[in-house]
């Protein structure tokens, strides 16, 4: 993206050509034609960002406005994707939820059984698991599901790893699904699922404990990519 302008390249980033006005919050491609941008709900285009078409509503159903958290595509699967909304307004001021889509984003299914969907993780390695934290501080739930949101089954009733961090983020391993990290201060990894979590000291310098967005990589399983609050992008295996 450029300015206010959505571009594309076929030149290895040589040069560009505008293909939309449109500047999105998120983008995501589903194959070489197929676009997904996300901002106010969700917009499709099957020509590679010449024409549109809304798919999620910019406003939830009263009348309160959808804005983008995140968006995820399978790398593998072209028809799956997963988006996650902040709802701003109503009885709570702020809400969220997760939609998903297992045909390219033609349609999507807003994500029942969670109360108030926070961090969201998808595993690069299996798109049907998914890791969610459910609820508000200083309790949350974090929940897991293995069919792609159709089932959530409660992996800690008391979640409380990355709580009170405005930087929370969440990551699954792209090599083991049951490895999980979340951003905090210091860093915590879990090996079983997320049913216990340990302090990760090690990745970043001396000084450096706080860790923001994190995300891991299906080119490179076993990595994670960690950015510190302090300064500097970590990579490495994180044990």
């Amino acid at each position: 993206m450029s300015g206010s302008r959505l571009c594309r390249t076929l030149r290895s980033g040589e040069s560009w050509d505008r293909i939309s006005d449109r500047h999105p919050l998120k983008l995501a491609a589903l194959g070489r034609q197929v676009l997904l941008a996300a901002d106010c709900g969700m917009s499709r285009s099957p020509d590679g960002g010449r024409t549109w078409r809304q798919v999620i509503a910019c406003n939830d159903p009263h009348g309160f406005p959808r804005s983008t958290l995140s968006l995820w595509a399978d790398p593998e699967d072209r028809r799956t994707a997963y988006v996650q909304f902040l709802i701003e307004g109503g009885l709570y001021y702020s809400s969220s939820e997760v939609f998903r889509t297992r045909d390219g984003g033609a349609t999507w299914t807003k994500l029942g059984g969670l109360r108030l969907p926070g961090l969201l993780a998808v595993a690069p390695g299996d798109s049907r698991i998914l890791y969610v934290v459910d609820g508000g501080f200083p309790i949350a739930r974090l929940l897991r599901s293995r069919d792609g949101g159709d089932h959530w089954t409660v992996v800690s009733r008391s979640f409380t790893a990355g709580q009170g961090s405005s930087y929370a983020s969440l990551a699954v391993d792209a090599a083991d699904p049951d490895t999980l990290y979340v951003a905090a201060s210091p860093l915590q990894i879990s090996h079983d699922g997320g049913a216990t979590f340990q302090a990760l000291y090690t990745p970043f310098d001396p000084g450096k404990t706080a860790a923001g967005p994190l995300w891991t990589d299906r080119a490179h399983p076993g990595f994670l990519y960690a950015d510190a609050l302090d300064g500097g992008l970590f990579v490495g295996r994180f044990e």
